[in-house]
């Protein structure tokens, strides 16, 4: 990989009512950062954080205002993952090499949002760089550049109930999964891409992402069924974690279903999770 790209920032998980879905996730065993609102939009979160990446949960709380496309990925498609973005200390530097290679990302653009902490709020800051809807169709995902980092941080947003370390692993599902090589090799090298039989690889530094045929995603996530969708999309989450006993434990507490497959997986189905099948192992 680049190294104008670092590995995994964070994805985001498109939820129809944010309160709802903060306490979903800590039925899950996970601790949500204050909510933030994004400045000048209709848009506000709540995020999951780890040390070198994050998960966002957004939704829309003004749909009278800009919402990026929220609103009606929502009203069409339902809950789930939306895309995600890829660390890296220079999002413009970022977005220049990438452009040298071929794929026509934007200008480097600003993003504040309001982070309402119990004393005050406080603003981080962003740049990002979109890749063009023709780069991964389907998708997407971006570069972020934190301006703020201290701000994301605190000791306490980093300790998760269920012993939750960080993300592994993304599943996305293509109808040809070969097909998608030569995209992601302009993104982050051929060294980074793997074909094993009908499934492809793509290590992102911090975590993969897997990208299975419609009829592999059963036997990669089997009993955590997704509502009908054609491909492409982003399917499911895989979190390491401390003790997968914990996460059980957790889990049962919280009265939330999940299933243990014969090597510790712990699989939580997408019902329960705004749309994401999310897996917890060692």
């Amino acid at each position: 990989m680049s190294r104008a790209l670092t590995g995994l920032d964070h994805p985001l998980v498109g939820v129809a009512d944010l309160e709802a879905a903060r306490a979903g996730w800590i039925r899950l065993g996970f601790t949500p950062t204050p909510r933030g609102r994004h400045v000048g939009w209709g848009t506000a979160n709540y995020c999951i954080m780890f040390p070198d990446s994050y998960l966002e949960l957004l939704g829309v709380v003004d749909p009278g205002q800009f919402t990026a496309g929220l609103a009606e990925r929502l009203a069409a498609g339902g809950e789930g993952m939306l895309r995600f973005g890829l660390g890296s200390p220079d999002a413009a530097a970022a977005g220049a090499r990438l452009r040298a290679g071929g794929v026509a990302a934007s200008e480097a653009q600003s993003l504040t949002r309001l982070l309402e902490l119990p004393e005050g709020d406080v603003e981080p800051s962003f740049t990002l760089v979109h890749l063009p809807d023709d780069a991964l169709p389907g998708l997407p995902l971006f570069v972020c550049q934190h301006l703020t980092p201290q701000l994301l941080r605190r000791p306490e947003w980093l300790r998760h109930p269920n012993g939750a370390t960080g993300i592994v692993s993304i599943t996305a599902v293509v109808e040809r999964p070969a097909d998608w090589f030569d995209r992601y090799r302009r993104i982050f090298g051929a060294g980074a891409c793997t074909m094993t039989d009908d499934t492809l690889t793509v290590q992102l530094g911090n975590c993969a992402l897997v990208l299975v045929a419609p009829h592999d995603l059963d036997t990669m996530h089997p009993d955590a069924a997704l509502p009908a969708a054609a491909p492409p999309y982003y399917a499911a989450l895989r979190f390491s974690c401390l003790d997968t006993d914990v996460v059980e434990g957790v889990l049962t507490r919280h009265g939330v279903d999940y299933v243990t497959d014969l090597d510790g997986t712990v699989r939580v189905a997408a019902g329960d999770a705004n749309g994401v099948i999310v897996e917890f192992g060692r």
